[in-house]
């Protein structure tokens, strides 16, 4: 259970060098929906892909609530591209006009 001071995220810094799973895992984040509320979640200004989850856990930290690392042997990133899943161009045009 996560209790007011401490979440849960990936900590690519912590990984091996080269480890290509940590690195797509950074943004993996368990929190109190509190806490989230409490720092504004993601800020929906960031249009450009990255750093979302570095400012999320930053805004945190201003919050006094510490983290402890995810285990990334327990986690897999799966490259799927965007027609696989089923967006299409036109959706990723969309998101980032409503995004931006």
């Amino acid at each position: 259970p996560l209790d007011g001071s401490l979440y849960r995220r990936g900590c690519r810094d912590e990984a091996p060098s080269g480890d290509l799973n940590a690195l797509h895992l950074n943004g993996v984040v368990m929190l109190r929906r509190a806490d989230f509320l409490g720092v504004v979640g993601y800020d929906e200004r960031m249009s450009d892909y990255g750093f979302d989850d570095t400012d999320l856990y930053a805004r945190l930290s201003t919050r006094n609530i510490s983290y402890q690392c995810l285990r990334f042997d327990l986690m897999t990133h799966m490259s799927i591209k965007h027609a696989d899943r089923g967006l299409s161009r036109l959706s990723h045009i969309i998101h980032r006009h409503a995004a931006g």
